[in-house]
């Protein structure tokens, strides 16, 4: 039969390692997370480069398409009205092409922070399971000392000495 002091000791290094088995595994999931969220940063910003250009691709076949139109009514294509529409058209695509190209930058910008959120709770995780497991194995130190203690006063105690004396 074990001493309840090694039991304790024991039981002590099993909630010490499983303290920190599970810190170690939270701070591994946490970083794939950050992983993740760092590639869909890079991916918004490809989708917004992509978008962007799909959206230049589409006005330069609108633009094709009203200059043969405004060509076709026979108007002139130097003339003031038409430069006017070009010019307008021109700057409504450059607001579009910011409004995609911020809309992406934010996003990226957003996946990036929650990445080093994820990074910063795992590393809080170990960190916590590390105090956890230091906690246990003082308590358990200090356990395993009283239990100690008192089995080697309970050997005095129960076998007394020649004299009578423990």
């Amino acid at each position: 039969m074990c001493e309840p002091a090694t039991v304790a000791m024991a039981f002590t290094a099993i909630s010490a390692a499983a303290s920190i088995a599970g810190g170690i595994s939270a701070a591994n999931a946490a970083d794939e997370h950050a992983q993740n969220l760092r590639a869909r940063a890079a991916f918004e910003e490809r989708r917004g480069v992509l978008e962007e250009e799909r959206a230049r691709v589409e006005f330069r076949q609108v633009m094709g398409r009203q200059v043969a139109s405004l060509g076709a009514r026979g108007i002139d294509l130097g003339s003031g009205s038409s430069e006017v529409l070009a010019r307008q058209s021109r700057q409504a695509l450059e607001a579009d092409a910011q409004a995609i190209r911020s809309g992406a930058r934010f996003s990226a910008m957003i996946s990036r922070q929650d990445a080093a959120n994820a990074q910063a709770q795992g590393r809080t995780a170990m960190f916590g399971a590390l105090a956890g497991a230091a906690s246990s194995t003082i308590s358990g130190v200090t356990a395993w000392k009283g239990l100690k203690g008192n089995t080697v006063q309970t050997t005095r105690t129960s076998n007394p000495g020649p004299s009578g004396v423990p």
